[in-house]
């Protein structure tokens, strides 16, 4: 996905095709974006020290530098990254506020920036989030490629992402 999805630019392709690589879907889909982050994170935490983590640390703080340029004011990300004005979508705030917290846990989030943005995620999502604990925003169930939910409401990548988050910070 990093070779062919073009993750190198921060916005990663919904997809590719095995057989000629040609990118598939948009580029800038949020929670596609966030869900890679915590694959990164979660991995490079996991591999011994070394020139494998070295270089997945540094993809991720590439991610994450990108992020944080387009971080909406009220904390959100816009479902799609390459159109700011887009509905802001918790599932995206939610996903990156976990991978946050593991880059802190970790002790790679020397830039300034990461607290920022972690807390600026935080205020979001406390924003969205009802008085049951339900975080609510987060974008719906895509239907395949190219066809992408409208529909935002309470969901569980944005719900498990943000107490997941909570947790890591709280330790």
């Amino acid at each position: 996905m990093w070779r062919h999805g073009h993750a190198d630019n921060g916005w990663v392709h919904h997809a590719f095709d095995a057989r000629d690589f040609k990118t598939q879907g948009l580029a800038g889909w949020g929670r596609g974006v966030g869900w890679l982050l915590l694959g990164i994170v979660d991995t490079a935490v996991e591999l011994p020290e070394g020139e494998d983590r070295r270089r997945w640390i540094e993809r991720g703080a590439a991610l994450l530098a990108r992020l944080n340029g387009c971080q909406r004011a009220d904390g959100h990300w816009p479902w799609r990254l390459d159109a700011p004005e887009e509905t802001a979508d918790s599932s995206v705030t939610a996903l990156v506020a976990y991978s946050l917290a593991r880059w802190q846990q970790a002790s790679w989030a020397r830039a300034d920036f990461f607290r920022d943005m972690a807390s600026r995620c935080r205020a979001a999502i406390d924003a969205v989030t009802d008085a049951d604990g339900r975080v609510g925003q987060g974008s719906g169930e895509a239907g395949g490629i190219g066809r992408y939910s409208t529909h935002f409401g309470c969901f569980l990548w944005a719900q498990a992402a943000a107490v997941a988050a909570d947790r890591i910070l709280a330790s």
